[in-house]
Order: C-alpha cells, then sequence, then structure tokens
C-alpha cells in the first residue's frame, strides 16, 4: 500500500512540473496501475482467508479512497449514457432506422430521424417528417387515437423503464398503401429541455405477402378496413371501391367469419377464412343486412361472385383507446371452378357454425341459415357435373346437409378435416402417378443394347389397335396420327370422346410437305395427359394452386452468388472507412474480423471455381458424345445403302466376284457402327444426363417420324429419348435378316435421317454455346478474384494511415486533459495522498512493537527498491508544483515504426504481380479451350457430312432407277442433293480457317501440335499417326496399310488434300443429275466408275474418317492436359493471393494496429490513475466524457 501512495506522489510531482517528460510519466504510471493490481490480489487473498482484522480494514479503507481509479471512472460513464437509446436498440441495419418523437414542446412531431430514414421508408425524405406530424405514416382513422396513447405514455411509470416491441404494425405510404413495420420504442430524454419516444423501426415486408390494417368494433361486432396492400386492393376492391372508401367497406358482408375469428383466437395465430369479391356497390348496401329479404344475395354468389382463400396470421394491438387487428396475409388463392367453390361455401358455412348463439337472434344464424338453403339448392344444381367428373372429392347430398346443419361441433370438424384430407390425398395420388408412369416408362424404353424391347413398326403393319396403343408411349396422350394416301387423307385424334377413330379430310399433304412444314415450324405441341388429369380436368385442381396473388419482391438483383454481394459490401465499407471521434477499439478489431470472414468467403469462392472447372473438363468430352451419335447413325445408314444398292445389283463392282466380298465388308462395318450407336446410348442411360444439360435437352426435345407402310404414310411424336432407341430396333431388323431389303424402307430411313440429325444438330450447337459462355464465365470470375482481393488488401493496408491519425488526435485529448489540471488541484491530490501515507507509516511504526503481527500483515508487502529511502516528511517537502503547464514531445513517444507495414505492402505487389501473370496465362489457354473445341467440332462436322453426303448421292439412284418405290417425288431427293453439293464447299473452307489458326496462336505445347496436328494435315497423314502410338486412340480401329492403299496413296497429300479430292468426286456424281434420262445417266454413270471406282468411294471415306477420329482424339489430349493445368494454375493462384493478404493483415497492418492501440492504451492510463473529482473539475474532461460515450 505505501508503495503505491508513493509511485502516485512521483505521478504528482510529474505532473506538478513546468515540463512534462511523458515516457516518465507513462512509466510511472504504468508501475503505478500494476503494483494497485498486485496489491488488490493480495487483498482478495486475506478476504479469502477471513483475516478480519482492524489493520485491514484501514488498508482497504485507504485503498477505496486513493487508489480504485477505474472503477469510479465506469461508474461516470454510466451516468453520462443512461438515457442513451442507441445502448438500447440494434441499429446496425440495412432496413431499418430511428425516430424521435416529442412529448412535451412540439407534441406528436418528429423531430430528429435517423440519416437512413428515408432509405427504409422510401417514399418520404428526411427533410419531409422531420418537424412533421405522425398523421404522414399513420392511417387518419386511428391518428387522434393514437394521440390520446401518446399522451398516456408520460402517466405510465412503467414506459420509461422499459422497451415496448410490436412485431407487426402496418402503417401508410406516402400514396396511401400498407407499408409492414416492426416498431421498438423507449422513453427518451435529450438534455434537459426535450423529453420523449424513440422508435426504432425496421420496414418487414418479405415473402411477398400481403397486409391489412382492420379497427375493430366490439359493441356493433364489425371490423372495417384502415389501410391495406396494393396487390389486395386491386384484386378485390378495385372494380367496386376506389382507395379513399376503404374505410367504408364493411368486411362481415364480404367475409363474413373474419370478425368472429379474430375476436376468438391468440395474438400471431394463423388462421384461414373466405372473402367474397364484390360485383358491385348494390350488394353491400346497409339494406343487406335485412338477410330474410335477401336469400337471393346467397344464391347469388355461388352463380356471379368471385370467391378467395385467405390464409393470415393475425397481430392484436389493443389499448383503451384504439383496438386494431393486424393481418399478414400469407396466400389469397382465387377459386374458379364451380365444384370447388361450392366446397369452400361449405368451409365458410361450418366456420359461421362454430360461432353462432342459437340463444340470441343475431346475424350469424341468419347468414348460416340463409348458407344452408343456398348450399342446398346448389348441390342439386350440380349432380351431373358430379357424376361425370369422376372426382375424388365425396359429394354430400341434400339430406346430408340439413343433417350436418344440427350436428354437434365435433361432427362438425371432422367433416373439416374429411375435406382437406380429401384434398391432400388427391395431390398425393396425383404426384404418385407421375412416379409410377416414369418408372413403367423407364422399364418399357430399355436402351441396353443387349435388351430391345422398343416396337419395331418398320417390319410389321400397324393395326388400329396397334396404333391405339402407340399413341400411350413416351405419355404421349394427345399426339395426333396422320394416315396419308394419294389424295385421301385420314387423321385420329386421341381427345375425341366420339366412338368413330377416323374422320375424313381434304388433304393433300405427302412427305415432302410434311418435312418442310417440320422444319419451317419445329415444334410440336404436346400436351401430356395422364387418367387421372383426365378424370378432374374440369376441376382446373392445377390453376387453382397456381392463381396465388402475390406482391413482387423488392429485392434488386445483383446477378451473382450471395457471397460476392457480401464481399461487395465489405469492399465499400472498407473503403469508405472514415475515422472520427466516435471510432473506437471495438469497432477497428470488428473490421480486421470482417476482413477475415471475408477472406473466408472468397475461400469459398474459389473451391467453387474449382468445382466448376471440373465439371467443364468432364462436360467437354461429353460435348463430343452428340457429334459421335450422329455421325455413327450416318454411317451405319451409308452402309445400309451401299449393302442395299449392292445386292439391288444398282451398284456393280468392276469385277463381280468380289460382290459377295464387298457386301460383307459394308455389313461389317454397319455392325461395327451398330455396336457403337447401342453403346452411346447405353451410356446415355446411365445417369449422365442428370448431370450434363445436353442430355436433358435430348430427353425433353420432341420429334416428328415418318411411317411408310404399303404407301401408306403417317407421323407420329416421339420425344428423341424414345426415338434413339427405336432407330436401334431398325437397325437390328437388318442386321438380322441381312438379305431382305426394301428400297421403300430404306427411303424412309433416309427422310428420318435427315430430321433426326438436324435435331441433333441444333441440340449440339445449343449445348457448345453454353459451354463457351461457361469457360467466358470462369475467365470473368478469375478476373473478379484478382481485382477484388488485390484491392480490398490494399485497401486495408492503406487505410492504417486514417487510423493512425484518428489515434493520435485520440491521444493529444488524453494529454489535453493532463495540461488542464488546476495546480491547486494537484496540491489537493497530493495532500490526500501524503494523509494517507503518514497513516500507513504510523501503522507500520506500531507493527514493529509487535513481531508476531508484523509478520502476518508485512509478508504480503513488497518493498519497492526504486523508491527513495528518505522519511515522508522530508519526501514531501521537496515536492513543488509549478504553475507553468507543458508537455515534452519526446522523439521516442511520436515516432512510430513503419517498418512490418512497408515490408509486408512490398511482398504484395510481388504478390499481386506474379498473380497477374497466371491470369494473363489462364486467358490464354481459356482462349486454347474454345479453338480447340470449335476444330473438334469441324472435323466432326466433316466426317459427318461425307458420311451424309455419300448417302444421300447413291441413295439418288433409286430415284433415278426406281422412281416408282420413292414415297415422295424423285425432285425432292435430287434438290437435297444438290443443296449438299453446294454446302460442300463451306465445310472445307472451315478446315482451311482453322488450319492457319495452328500457326497464328500461341499455345499450350504448341511444339506437340506442330509435330502432330499440321503434319496430318499438310503431309502423310497416315506415316505421322503410325509414328506416335502413344497418341493412338483405343477404340479407333487403325490399319496403316488399309490407310495406305486406299485411294490410291490419297491421304499421303495430308488430310486436307484427301477431303478437297474427295468433294470433288461427289460433286462430280452430283453433277450426274442433272441429266434427265436415266439411260443417259446410266452410261455416264459408268463412265465416271470405270475412272474411279464408285463402291470404293466410301471406302476411302471411311479411312479419312478414321483421320479425323484420330485428330480429335489429339485434341482431346491437349485439351484435357490444358484443363489439368489450368486446375493447378488456379490453385496457385489462390494460394499466391491468400499468402499475400494474411502477410498484409497480419504481419503488417494487424502488427501495426497493435502497436498504436497499445499506445492509446498506456495514454488512456493516464487516465485511471488520476482521482475522479480532481477530473470532474474540469469542464472540458466532462465534456470529453460525453461526446465520446
Amino acid at each position: 500500500m505505501k508503495d503505491c501512495l508513493l509511485l502516485k506522489t512521483n505521478l504528482i510531482q510529474i505532473l506538478g512540473n513546468n515540463f512534462v517528460d511523458l515516457n516518465q510519466l507513462y512509466q510511472t504510471s504504468s508501475q503505478l496501475i500494476k503494483q494497485k493490481n498486485l496489491l488488490q490480489t493480495q487483498l482478495i487473498q486475506l478476504h479469502a482467508q477471513n483475516e478480519y482484522s482492524q489493520e485491514l480494514l484501514n488498508i482497504c479503507s485507504i485503498f477505496e479512497k486513493t487508489l480504485q481509479f477505474s472503477e469510479k471512472l465506469n461508474i461516470f460513464k454510466k451516468k453520462t449514457n443512461k438515457f442513451n437509446v442507441i445502448n438500447k436498440l440494434p441499429l446496425k441495419s440495412s432496413d431499418s432506422c430511428v425516430i424521435f418523437v416529442s412529448l412535451i414542446n412540439n407534441y406528436g412531431s418528429i423531430i430528429r430521424v435517423s440519416k437512413n430514414f428515408q432509405e427504409v421508408i422510401t417514399s418520404y425524405t428526411n427533410q419531409e417528417v422531420i418537424n412533421s406530424s405522425l398523421n404522414i405514416i399513420i392511417p387518419n382513422q386511428i391518428y387522434e387515437a393514437h394521440q390520446q396513447q401518446l399522451k398516456h405514455y408520460l402517466q405510465n411509470v412503467e414506459s420509461t423503464n422499459q422497451i415496448k416491441n410490436f412485431p407487426l404494425q402496418i402503417g401508410n405510404s406516402k400514396d396511401g398503401w400498407a407499408i409492414p413495420l416492426n416498431i421498438k420504442i423507449q422513453y427518451h430524454q435529450i438534455g434537459e429541455q426535450e423529453i420523449g419516444v424513440s422508435a426504432w423501426i425496421r420496414k418487414q415486408e418479405r415473402n411477398s405477402n400481403q397486409y391489412l390494417s382492420l379497427l375493430l368494433d366490439e359493441h356493433e361486432k364489425k371490423c372495417s378496413p384502415v389501410v391495406m396492400s396494393q396487390a389486395f386492393f386491386e384484386s378485390i376492391f378495385k372494380e367496386v371501391y376506389t382507395q379513399k372508401q376503404i374505410h367504408t367497406i364493411n368486411m362481415n358482408l364480404i367475409a363474413p367469419a373474419l370478425y368472429a375469428i379474430i375476436d376468438k383466437c391468440d395474438n400471431q395465430e394463423e388462421k384461414e377464412t373466405y372473402i367474397i369479391k364484390p360485383i358491385s356497390k348494390a350488394q353491400l348496401t346497409n339494406n343487406q343486412l335485412d338477410y330474410n329479404k335477401n336469400q337471393s344475395y346467397f344464391n347469388d354468389i355461388f352463380q356471379y361472385n368471385e370467391i378467395f382463400c385467405v390464409q393470415f396470421k393475425i397481430y392484436r394491438s389493443q389499448s383503451k383507446f384504439i383496438n386494431l387487428a393486424q393481418l399478414e396475409l400469407f396466400q389469397v388463392t382465387k377459386v374458379e371452378q364451380q365444384q370447388l367453390k361450392y366446397e369452400s361455401l361449405k368451409l365458410l358455412n361450418i366456420q359461421l357454425t362454430k360461432f353462432c348463439n342459437y340463444n340470441l337472434p343475431n346475424q350469424y344464424e341468419t347468414i348460416q341459415f340463409n348458407f344452408k338453403q343456398s348450399l342446398y339448392f346448389t348441390n342439386k344444381s350440380i349432380e351431373d357435373i358430379q357424376s361425370r367428373d369422376e372426382s375424388t372429392f365425396s359429394q354430400p347430398t341434400p339430406e346430408m346437409i340439413n343433417q350436418s346443419s344440427n350436428q354437434k361441433q365435433n361432427k362438425q370438424d371432422n367433416s373439416l378435416l374429411k375435406y382437406k384430407d380429401n384434398m391432400i390425398s388427391f395431390e398425393n395420388n396425383h404426384y404418385l402417378y407421375e412416379e409410377v408412369q416414369l418408372q413403367n416408362e423407364k422399364e418399357e424404353i430399355s436402351l441396353d443394347q443387349n435388351n430391345i424391347t422398343s416396337r419395331n413398326l418398320l417390319n410389321q403393319t400397324l393395326t388400329l389397335n396397334e396404333l391405339d396403343h402407340l399413341q400411350m408411349i413416351q405419355g404421349m396422350s394427345s399426339t395426333q396420327i396422320e394416315f396419308q394416301k394419294g389424295k385421301g387423307s385420314l387423321q385420329y385424334n386421341s381427345q375425341t370422346q366420339s366412338n368413330s377413330i377416323f374422320k375424313s379430310k381434304n388433304n393433300d399433304q405427302n412427305i415432302e410437305q410434311l418435312i418442310n412444314n417440320y422444319q419451317f415450324t419445329k415444334q410440336i405441341s404436346t400436351e401430356l395427359l395422364d387418367p387421372l388429369t383426365k378424370q378432374t380436368k374440369n376441376l382446373k385442381f392445377k390453376e387453382l394452386t397456381n392463381k396465388v396473388i402475390t406482391l413482387p419482391e423488392n429485392v434488386p438483383n445483383y446477378h451473382k452468388k450471395p457471397f460476392l454481394t457480401k464481399i461487395n459490401q465489405q469492399e465499400q465499407s472498407i473503403s469508405s472507412m472514415k475515422t472520427t471521434n466516435s471510432k473506437t477499439k471495438k469497432e477497428i478489431i470488428n473490421s480486421i474480423k470482417s476482413s477475415k470472414r471475408m477472406l473466408g468467403l472468397i475461400i469459398l469462392n474459389y473451391i467453387d471455381l474449382q468445382n466448376f472447372l471440373l465439371t467443364q473438363k468432364i462436360s467437354f468430352d461429353y460435348l463430343d458424345w452428340n457429334s459421335d451419335l450422329r455421325i455413327a447413325l450416318s454411317s451405319i445408314l451409308t452402309n445400309l445403302y451401299m449393302n442395299s444398292l449392292v445386292n439391288l445389283q444398282l451398284l456393280v463392282p468392276k469385277d463381280p466376284t468380289k460382290t459377295t466380298q464387298y457386301v460383307q465388308l459394308f455389313l461389317n462395318q454397319m455392325q461395327e457402327q451398330r455396336i457403337y450407336y447401342s453403346n452411346l446410348t447405353s451410356e446415355y442411360s446411365k445417369g449422365d444426363k442428370d448431370k450434363i444439360q445436353q442430355f436433358k435437352l435430348i430427353m425433353e426435345k420432341k420429334f416428328m417420324y415418318i411411317h411408310t407402310i404399303e404407301g401408306l404414310n403417317y407421323t407420329t411424336n416421339f420425344n428423341l429419348g424414345y426415338t434413339l432407341a427405336m432407330q436401334k430396333s431398325y437397325l437390328d431388323s437388318f442386321r438380322l435378316i441381312p438379305q431382305s431389303y426394301d428400297i421403300n424402307s430404306i427411303v424412309t430411313i433416309f427422310y428420318n435421317l435427315q430430321l433426326f440429325d438436324d435435331t441433333l444438330k441444333e441440340i449440339q450447337d445449343n449445348s457448345f454455346n453454353d459451354y463457351s459462355d461457361k469457360m467466358n464465365q470462369i475467365l470473368l470470375q478469375q478476373q473478379y478474384n484478382l481485382v477484388s482481393i488485390s484491392l480490398i488488401t490494399l485497401t486495408c493496408a492503406i487505410s492504417i494511415l486514417p487510423i493512425y491519425q484518428f489515434i493520435q488526435k485520440k491521444r493529444e485529448q488524453i494529454l489535453k486533459l493532463m495540461t488542464n489540471i488546476s495546480p491547486e488541484k494537484l496540491k489537493q491530490m497530493l495532500g490526500t495522498t501524503s494523509n494517507y501515507l503518514f497513516q500507513i507509516d504510523q501503522e507500520l511504526t506500531q507493527q514493529e512493537k509487535q513481531k508476531n503481527s508484523k509478520k502476518k500483515v508485512v509478508g504480503f508487502l513488497k518493498q519497492s527498491e526504486n523508491l527513495s529511502q528518505q522519511k515522508s516528511q522530508e519526501y514531501f517537502s521537496n515536492i513543488s508544483i509549478q504553475k507553468k503547464k507543458n508537455i515534452s514531445q519526446t522523439s521516442n513517444f511520436a515516432k512510430i515504426n513503419f517498418k512490418y507495414l512497408l515490408g509486408s505492402l512490398a511482398f504484395f505487389i510481388l504478390m499481386q504481380i506474379y498473380s497477374f501473370s497466371i491470369y494473363v496465362i489462364i486467358n490464354m489457354y481459356q482462349d486454347n479451350s474454345i479453338n480447340n473445341r470449335l476444330f473438334m467440332d469441324q472435323l466432326a462436322e466433316a466426317r459427318h457430312f461425307l458420311q451424309i453426303y455419300v448417302g444421300t448421292v447413291y441413295i439418288g439412284f433409286v430415284g433415278k432407277f426406281a422412281p416408282q418405290t420413292l414415297p415422295t417425288s424423285q425432285e425432292y431427293l435430287f434438290n437435297k442433293i444438290k443443296q449438299l453439293q453446294q454446302s460442300s464447299s463451306s465445310y472445307l473452307n472451315n478446315i482451311y480457317s482453322y488450319q492457319n489458326n495452328f500457326y497464328g496462336h500461341s499455345r499450350y505445347k504448341q511444339e506437340d501440335y506442330n509435330q502432330y496436328i499440321i503434319k496430318v494435315l499438310e503431309k502423310n497423314s497416315c506415316d505421322v499417326i503410325k509414328n506416335n502410338p502413344k497418341l493412338l486412340s483405343k477404340n479407333i480401329d487403325f490399319d496403316y496399310n488399309q490407310c495406305k492403299q486406299t485411294g490410291d496413296q490419297l491421304l499421303d497429300q495430308g488430310l486436307v488434300q484427301s477431303l478437297k479430292s474427295v468433294f470433288e468426286f461427289n460433286g462430280q456424281i452430283s453433277d450426274l443429275y442433272d441429266i434427265d434420262d436415266s439411260n443417259q445417266f446410266y452410261i455416264a454413270l459408268k463412265n465416271l466408275d470405270s475412272a474411279k471406282s464408285l463402291i470404293e468411294n466410301p471406302l476411302v471415306i471411311q479411312q479419312i474418317s478414321i483421320v479425323i477420329q484420330q485428330l480429335n482424339y489429339f485434341l482431346k489430349i491437349m485439351t484435357n492436359e490444358l484443363f489439368d493445368f489450368w486446375i493447378i494454375a488456379n490453385l496457385a493462384l489462390l494460394i499466391s493471393q491468400l499468402t499475400a493478404t494474411i502477410i498484409v493483415l497480419v504481419f503488417g497492418w494487424y502488427r501495426f494496429y497493435e502497436r498504436i492501440e497499445k499506445s492509446l492504451h498506456d495514454t488512456k492510463q493516464l487516465l485511471e490513475v488520476i482521482d475522479i473529482d480532481v477530473l470532474l473539475d474540469n469542464s472540458y474532461v466532462v465534456s470529453y466524457f460525453k461526446a465520446n460515450r
């Protein structure tokens, strides 16, 4: 205790000097606080040992009066914050604000608002509200009652000591519509002149709910609207009332059970009732209260009025001045179908019956009676409808209705529950049917190559019953199947309810017109109707559940992920950080914590991006699935055409003995491609369609299929999933019966291939566009991450400067307090301290005489070696208090070391340069990925075009030699050949352009492209593939000898020249179709065949196709390596940026902040060692605490 008093005396002496040495002042105050804490610990230990001697009590008394600085200071701070509403209410929210309403000078007026008031209550500005009365946000009908409530507020003592919470209060906006608010109010005093109420207001428009405020009249048992949401008004009242007439609406007439429900239910309870929309003002006049004369009113409801089912939550605001019910409307559902209107009126009748008191003749009994009569006639009028609809609802008879009106309460409740159970059962059965139907379809259409269960429509003549079953495949309940033969036309419509299946139509459409029409519209409308839906079609249950009236959410769309929005908000808060006198250590620390949370969100963002890269790597491979499917199908059909033409002797080899050999060759190739096609369809059925958008498109896409059976032409609509299986079934039939050929069927397959291929090509293009967009999205995301984390970290680093200025300002303010302590007060402190020090000396002197007692007391005391051992009288006589005051600014105190911050910023800049270089690489590789994908698609398209072109050119022989077998005119076929001939040049030009592209771009592993892909395009393709066995795909049947020998070593010129030669030869065949005479066409064809074998042309195309496959495989390998590098680079970018950020924040910003914060803390300790009464004697000190509370 003596040591503490001596240190305090030294502190007073330092403050009394003419020049105050700050370093000495800090050192002495730090020692004093440390010694005081040690003494306090010892006193607590003595107290725990029950040492209640008189000496201990004396020491405790001195400790309380001279050394408990911080506790006294805290008491003073609490007194200054006694009426501070900010400490009571949550203000830091973007959707809340605070207003102050005066209860003295400007009674009932708003005299203060928070700055963000106009952002929360958007219909008013701050200038409009200040000094205005409360009726700008309170409806006029309840304003006077609210004023009375405010007067009563001051008289209630409890009101001034607690916060009142109102979960829902509905105010009105500037345009008169409802504003839902959550309000908390508290008594608030501003100085000595103003007393009033502070209200924390939060706007709570959420979930697009609607709101209705009702004024309740307990005497007349009715309720009238005060204010309502605009959407609710427009849906029910707009046609009859204007907005200004809202308060005149009699809610008892349009919602008969509403008042009783509100009156009987508890606060914040959820209920539902029915509202009858008025069709005229006359329907809601007071004359309607005479229910006995207006029986027709209830009959009119069923025929003319609209009925709404309303689900709501009740909030009661009740006092002796006002009785309000605030309703939050969750759902307002329109009941449209007659059957449901009938059921709704039944439920409304049950609600009214609950509130009836049969001992008193009032309006509820009259309404209930009239409803019962109305329901009786209504039920009778719709009995026919009930029998036709076969609805799942249990319909009551008139006798049941009369009986139910006399039953007890529990039976009526059971009726209500039974009706709701029926509704739930209906929904469950509906969805259950869909699940069962999907399972049946999955079993019906198996895409496994070893289990073909789809119909073989080609090898059998369909009967009418079979056609009837055909329409049900894949849920095709409304498919229209048209049969055409010559000029006669028959149409079958599955929706007709008559017994006749066919109806005659004067229609002269052939297959050619059907194809053109399909290509023009590109859409075939279909409607899915399961048996349960048919039963309830007139019920319009889906329309009922979907017609929910809701308010639009007033939320901005940032087109970003939620955590990105939070990061943006955090960036704005950090970049706009301005230090003021109200800034405290807690707020600064919170800023650092927010930055750490922000870094966590960025890590999650990178993880999300990493997963996205892996997904796109898989998606890149699956983009080939569609094109592979098209190529496999076209290759199968080309070999089928060739085999058919050879068997029909429309195409003859130069050596007739090799006919069988060629037939077997084409069959083998068709079989290989058929197996490949089957594997692709099986891959589709393994669940990948749930992950890749392309498969989903295939499942949903509708396709028109053409059938020809013995001259009978008709079309059906399938989805592509089923068409895949059906095509496989066709191909299996030709594999099983290779010698049975039907020219009509072959040509039909050709027509379907054209439509099928166009549809798949459209899906393929959309898939690639989606892939390109995702790649660009990755690049933009990388750019955003790079820029955002750089700006955030740099902002955090730079923000240390204003914080440093702020803390320096605080220190200067505290030091100024020390200069304002008067010499008289210092002498008073010195006198008080010296008196207690004399008491301690006397106590110690007395204890020396009592050695035993001295050991107990002195054992807990620690003698200071640094203090003077002179007697107290001599010590105090040497202390002088100077009148002149100044504070010496020593260099050690003023200088702050910036080396941590500068070093961290230098490292940060280096790491950001490294991050930017990675970003440049990623940008380049993104271009590589897109270019590789484009070139792969062009190669695949060229390969597919070759198969389609040669197949179409050769099938044209049928049009020349056997036109009578075609289901359409031969000109359509010849025009198709000419279109293909004209488009061949575009495919070749695309290959040329991408060939040049490899020279003009810098690529990942450019040398591999130079040594492989460029040589394949320009030099000996077969040798390049042979010399790189590691790059040869196992799924490609590459034969080097066959590749070299085919087409007189055509591929030795390179792939580009080989394609050019094949296109030119097919163009020569196409030119022959300009010859009209079939004999001359035959002669010209023979001459061309002798110059270059027609039957060898498909074999050359097959070898070119293998080379193209190999090129695509190489590009796929290179792109996968590119993705792997990309993923690693993204991870490196994450690590580098996080490392830079952590170093700047932890080793730079936070370390530097700790130093200056410690300096501020040391400065504040000066206040803790000064007597509180000395501090409060100075008006500057008092104003400082009030300004910084």
